[in-house]
């Protein structure tokens, strides 16, 4: 520290970076107006202390507002600094934290003063998915100040003087602050949707801590992870009956039951924040129908809609997670849409935003079908659809239109209540089945709710099906990870491509050390170039498809007209080649291979997103 000063502001600041690790910035700059006795004045960082620490060990830039100096409020120097720290914070790829205590624009400074809220706002914007921002309020901060917060990513207030407003309570219409505190914590933290928690002083930097140790520090695509000394698969057995309050859900399934929520006291019916799964930090969207308390009692129900807030809720956090490159898990348990005038209003632009934040994320995707997902809100709620990289359900899960007994009173008007019983329980099973959709390719896997190694491995037994060996089709890590689980489970072998070998034996080439998980396989049948072998009763060919690696590859059985084309063939699209051995080249002549060599009326199940057919690759894929 190098600073002698310890006003309130730098205490904030010292209790919030590691010890002797904050260097201040600009400390002998003040108020250069000399208007209105300014002069006269002292001005001392001129109401703002600026600099950098590490939190943890991970560099963050701050700037803290004093309100000892003219009430903290914003003159010319006052803003140029925190648009300096700015600078600085997208030049290093570091986190901005500002801490807020100002009594708004300085009106001895007037369009001095109004320039320098601009040059913050324009900071903030140009900042926006280059490095996280967070905000915290620990006074006033009323006026265009307000926006100050708003823009930020994540933003807390103090929950007993802090103080945040456009219009102060008294100025609003027909309301008294002794009515309806609308500049109090708790009205910004549960009606607004701009503060994410409120809380002491103290818990605010606690807070803030653990959320830095959370996030990425930049948007160059380095993931947060750390050491995860949880077990990997312990079984969560209590998730099934606990299923309607996703906090718990999502707490059950992090490293060491992290689980840091935001904006929890806004639309409380969705619910959003990170977790830790193997040291990698996820970002997490759920639904939300029942709220347990610290005794395990329901404190609150709400029905499993989607509402104009909620999606607003889930929407900018999406936005968030793809700007930083952070994957995103949804919960999904959802089965229409919230029926009320004040939701209404907004809904169908709020389900357009959600909409657009899921489709258009390139972050991972994972959907987790906990209950229901019916009808278009489902289609919403991060589905394959519209992008989702794999979707897992519980078994019990519904996937349809909607709930069977409604859609058969809507088809059968003037059935008998016998017929609609059994056309409902027909209904059920033919469109609103779990496993229906799984066949169809929109459900990828069927989950045990305690979802550990030994149910899954049950499950497959359950079905009926017994596993005679494992096809690998290349080498990264997200197709070998569970390779010598199943392996030993099953006692059986697993083929691979000879060109595949090196991928498969080295952990730094097949990318499962920067998994924490370094992961050998050694196969044992290496196949050649359209080599036929038998398996489960099928005649099966492997085709050598170089370019998603070196040894990718596809299997396709011909009696069958089916093909598994791995990471080679995507609907509309080919595998990625930015990989270690990917080639852009060769996976287009693999493609022209896999389209000359085979007809059109086979089908394409790939090793991720929905499946195709070859001659709709043909008509539409624009690789070809």
């Amino acid at each position: 520290m190098n600073s002698s000063n310890d006003s309130l502001a730098m205490q904030r600041i010292t209790r919030l970076v590691d010890e002797n690790s904050f260097i201040e910035i600009g400390s002998l700059v003040t108020a250069r107006s000399t208007d209105f006795n300014l002069a006269a004045t002292d001005t001392p960082s001129d109401g703002v202390i600026t600099g950098h620490g590490l939190i943890d060990g991970n560099l963050v830039f701050i700037y803290s507002q004093d309100a000892s100096v003219l009430n903290g409020t914003i003159g010319e120097m006052h803003a140029k600094k925190i648009a300096a720290v700015y600078d600085m914070a997208m030049k290093m790829g570091a986190p901005v934290i500002g801490f807020i205590d100002c009594a708004g624009v300085r009106l001895q400074e007037s369009v001095d003063a109004l320039d320098g809220f601009g040059l913050i706002y324009a900071k903030e914007v140009a900042a926006s998915g280059v490095v996280p921002q967070i905000s915290a309020v620990f006074g006033s901060c009323g006026g265009g100040l307000a926006v100050v917060p708003a823009l930020s990513d994540f933003a807390f207030i103090e929950e007993s003087k802090g103080k945040m407003f456009v219009n102060s309570p008294n100025a609003i219409d027909g309301n008294r602050i002794e009515k309806c505190d609308t500049s109090s914590a708790a009205f910004q933290a549960d009606e607004n949707g701009c503060i994410d928690a409120t809380g002491t002083e103290d818990e605010i930097l606690a807070d803030i801590r653990e959320l830095v140790g959370m996030l990425p520090l930049n948007n160059e695509g380095d993931v947060y992870t750390d050491e995860c000394a949880d077990d990997l698969n312990r079984a969560c057995e209590s998730m099934d009956a606990m299923k309607g309050d996703p906090r718990y859900l999502l707490s059950e399934i992090s490293d060491s039951h992290t689980f840091f929520e935001t904006k929890a006291g806004y639309a409380r019916d969705m619910v959003t924040g990170f977790i830790k799964l193997n040291g990698m930090t996820v970002g997490a969207v759920a639904n939300c129908t029942t709220v347990y308390d610290e005794e395990g009692k329901e404190s609150e129900k709400f029905d499993n809609v989607l509402s104009a807030k909620g999606c607003e809720k889930a929407a900018e956090f999406v936005s968030f997670c793809d700007a930083f490159e952070i994957p995103v898990l949804t919960l999904t348990n959802v089965k229409g849409y919230k029926a009320c005038k004040c939701s209404e209003k907004r809904l169908a632009k709020a389900l357009a935003h959600l909409t657009s934040a899921f489709a258009g994320a390139t972050c991972p995707k994972v959907n987790l079908i906990t209950g229901e997902a019916y009808g278009t809100a489902y289609v919403a709620m991060n589905s394959k659809s519209i992008g989702a990289d794999f979707v897992y359900a519980w078994p019990d899960a519904k996937v349809g239109m909607m709930d069977a007994d409604l859609a058969v009173k809507i088809m059968y008007a003037d059935a008998s209540a016998d017929e609609l019983a059994e056309k409902a329980k027909e209904y059920d099973a033919l469109q609103g089945s779990v496993m229906t959709a799984a066949r169809r390719g929109y459900v990828d896997l069927i989950v045990d709710p305690a979802d550990s190694p030994n149910r899954i491995f049950q499950k497959v037994e359950d079905m009926g099906a017994k596993p005679v060996g494992i096809l690998l089709t290349h080498g990264h890590f997200d197709h070998i990870m569970a390779v010598q689980a199943v392996k030993a489970e099953y006692q059986i072998p697993v083929y691979a491509c000879r060109q595949e070998e090196e991928m498969l034996r080295e952990p730094s080439v097949n990318m499962t050390d920067r998994m924490h998980k370094p992961c050998s396989v050694r196969p044992d049948v290496f196949l050649e170039d359209l080599q036929v072998f038998e398996a489960a009763g099928f005649s099966i060919q492997m085709l050598h498809t170089p370019g998603h690696t070196k040894g990718s590859c596809c299997y396709y059985l011909k009696d069958e007209r089916v093909l598994f084309s791995g990471d080679t063939l995507f609907c509309g699209s080919v595998g990625r080649t930015d990989f270690p051995g990917g080639s852009s080249r060769e996976i287009r002549e693999s493609l022209h291979k896999l389209l000359n060599a085979l007809p059109d009326e086979t089908n394409v199940y790939p090793g991720h997103d929905t499946s195709t057919t070859i001659g709709y690759e043909k008509r539409y894929n624009p690789f070809v």
